[in-house]
């Protein structure tokens, strides 16, 4: 529910593109954009059905994991989650450091 104000705010700055499922349709839509916006909402759709075990399963050894630590522990491993996840897809994803994602 943040994201999609917070997205809406980056894409009018021009930092982020538009979602591409919820673009506004045109008056004069032709049948191959609208075939486009159908095969982009299916795929969204299969990346969030192959995607959704995975995070289940994540999320719940995560959950056990920290169950098993101290409070103070698991407070640091769940607030420097973010700079982990940041490191490991520079480090293995070989992703670019920007400003937008160093101070996210």
């Amino acid at each position: 529910a943040v994201h999609f104000p917070l997205h809406a705010l980056l894409r009018v700055t021009g930092l982020v593109q538009p979602i591409p499922w919820r673009r506004k349709a045109e008056s004069t839509a032709s049948a191959e954009s609208t075939a486009s916006a159908t095969a982009e909402m299916r795929e969204a759709m299969v990346a969030g059905l192959i995607i959704a075990p995975l995070w289940f399963f994540a999320q719940w050894t995560y959950s056990a994991g920290v169950a098993g630590t101290s409070v103070t522990a698991s407070t640091v491993i769940s607030t420097t989650s973010v700079v982990w996840t940041l490191l490991g897809s520079i480090l293995f994803l070989k992703e670019k450091v920007t400003v937008l994602k160093v101070l996210g």
